[in-house]
């Protein structure tokens, strides 16, 4: 089965990362299709139960409904068929394939196959069903299990995972905005598909950093023989308190104030309303998730800086009287509100450009008109 999701991969899409500060509409389908299908392909038959749902969590921690409803809709139910089949199913009736994917994402304990829902698995389809509640595959686990199991040597594992980090753009290097969080989770993807296992992680680290972070792993974190002084997540909580500083906290706060959409057509003049917009709402968000390492996530907060940020630019009045409750709301009514006044603008760029070649066609007839009137006898 994981095979079959390969052709559902974008080549150019490739080891893409979903920024889920980014608003699902913002995102090509293309690419949410290629990371479902990314996913699902490093779920093979040794994968299921309740490790396979906790694998699965992990992948799509943030997707909503609306992620799962931009992948492609026939991946969804091989997607939705591949988890059944081994182990992990929520029976929704007649629901889509996309929200039964994200009830199982957000139900608080393994959603377990039914005895119901076994007993058909088993009459039609008894070899599929890879799940500790087939006898059959239960007896053949139990026997495997007698057998050492084999892992790759972390050397080999160590050069796939570099091989992996082909691209400096997901490694952390304590920079402004470069949030350790997010580099982590994109370091544990890539340990998965590199084969390095979890209790390797504080081997594997320096291969995530970078720049200033990199120097400190080895002026800090490591003995002068290059041993390992701390475990993995000491190591990360001591970059966390080394790096997410209060001038870091000093500068996103002046940022927050200083960053409004005139400051962003500003730094973009060759950009139109809409894009700009964009811009600053993916730059507020990220000014936020800076303050809230400090101060923790406030959605009322969030929610006053993007209207803050637009205050006094006519196209966005509207919004400012009655904005939404929620962000996701307001940032839908912003792009609504920028491509109406964009699309104005052209309008009236088309009339005043009618009107003037009108007026100066009208002044050549009339001089035409009067040098032949002075020519005449």
């Amino acid at each position: 089965m994981p095979k079959a999701f390969k052709d559902y991969t974008d080549k150019d899409l490739a080891g893409t990362v979903l920024s889920l500060s980014i608003p699902v509409e913002g995102i090509p389908k293309e690419a949410l299709t290629t990371v479902f299908a990314e996913c699902f392909q490093m779920y093979d038959d040794s994968l299921f139960d309740e490790p396979l749902w906790e694998r699965f969590k992990e992948d799509f921690e943030g997707w909503t409904v609306n992620h799962f409803q931009g992948v492609n809709q026939y991946l969804q139910c091989m997607g939705y068929e591949h988890l059944m089949y081994h182990g992990v199913h929520i029976s929704k009736g007649k629901s889509t394939f996309s929200l039964k994917l994200y009830e199982i994402l957000t139900a608080k304990e393994w959603p377990q196959l039914k005895a119901q829902d076994i007993a058909k698995i088993r009459q039609y389809a008894p070899k599929k069903l890879i799940s500790l509640c087939n006898p059959v595959v239960a007896a053949e686990i139990a026997r495997q299990r007698e057998i050492p199991q084999y892992y790759p040597p972390l050397a080999d594992a160590l050069v796939n995972l570099v091989t992996i980090y082909h691209n400096d753009e997901y490694k952390f290097g304590g920079d402004k905005y470069d949030f350790l969080d997010e580099k982590l989770k994109v370091f544990k993807h890539h340990c998965h598909k590199a084969g390095v296992c979890e209790y390797q992680w504080d081997d594997a680290i320096f291969v995530m950093l970078k720049g200033r972070a990199l120097q400190y792993y080895y002026d800090h974190l490591v003995t002068r023989n290059g041993d390992r002084k701390y475990t993995f997540n000491e190591m990360i909580k001591m970059m966390e308190d080394f790096f997410y500083t209060f001038e870091n906290y000093q500068t996103y706060f002046m940022d927050q104030h200083t960053t409004t959409i005139y400051s962003v057509q500003a730094e973009n003049p060759n950009k139109n309303l809409a894009d700009c917009v964009e811009i600053l709402i993916e730059k507020v968000q990220r000014i936020h998730k800076g303050i809230s390492i400090h101060s923790g996530h406030n959605g009322l907060l969030l929610m006053g800086n993007i209207l803050f940020a637009v205050q006094g630019h006519r196209a966005f009045d509207r919004v400012l009287i009655r904005p939404s409750e929620k962000f996701d709301g307001i940032c839908l009514d912003l792009r609504a509100a920028a491509n109406s006044y964009v699309r104005q603008q052209t309008i009236n760029r088309g009339v005043n450009t009618s009107i003037i070649n009108h007026y100066i066609a009208f002044n050549l007839t009339m001089q035409d008109i009067k040098f032949a009137s002075l020519a005449s006898p």
